[in-house]
């Protein structure tokens, strides 16, 4: 269900106040650090990421 128009310009609004503010997490803060993660999904995130190598790709940065 999209959201009314007000809200995404209130969203849009309040996103470059605290922007201009610098106040914006950075990607970084906003990373899942993986502290809660099953082995099983850390050696996932390993397969996937030695395949994106093997293919000369750059892998997106994850904790495992």
């Amino acid at each position: 269900m999209p959201l009314p128009a007000e809200y995404m310009e209130w969203a849009e609004a309040r996103r470059a106040e605290l922007a201009a503010e610098g106040l914006l997490p950075s990607d970084e803060q906003l990373r899942n650090p993986g502290t809660n993660r099953t082995p099983e999904k850390g050696e996932f995130l390993r397969r996937i990421e030695a395949r994106a190598i093997a293919a000369g790709k750059t892998p997106l940065k994850s904790f495992y």
